[in-house]
């Protein structure tokens, strides 16, 4: 049977705060996730990490690919990948991105 993981140690194994994950879970763009009751909220370890394996970067060479701008998923990463670049500021300057960064053909409000 998989084994299931609260919020806390979910975020523990990304290394993210629980709040984190909530806030991705609200989005849509976090890991699959199992809501058990109105306030109980499990992840399954196997989601968890087939979810990061689909976010390795080997060289970054995936952040002009056409391809990966298309999809939801593709952009999601490729916006936290430069906001992670950009340092302490990054999420408000993740509303600037131009599409050199991107690969897109328009920027990301």
């Amino acid at each position: 049977m998989n084994e299931l993981l609260d919020p806390k140690q979910a975020a523990k194994l990304v290394n993210v705060q629980p709040r984190t994950l909530e806030g991705w879970r609200r989005r849509g763009c976090g890991p699959p996730f199992l809501r058990l009751s109105v306030r109980s909220v499990r992840y399954r370890l196997e989601d968890i990490e087939r979810w990061l394996d689909q976010r390795r970067v080997v060289d970054g060479s995936d952040l002009g690919d056409q391809s990966n701008s298309s999809s939801a998923r593709g952009l999601t990463a490729q916006v936290l990948s430069v906001a992670a670049r950009r340092g302490r500021h990054g999420a408000r300057s993740v509303r600037r991105l131009t599409e050199s960064e991107l690969g897109s053909p328009r920027p990301v409000k």
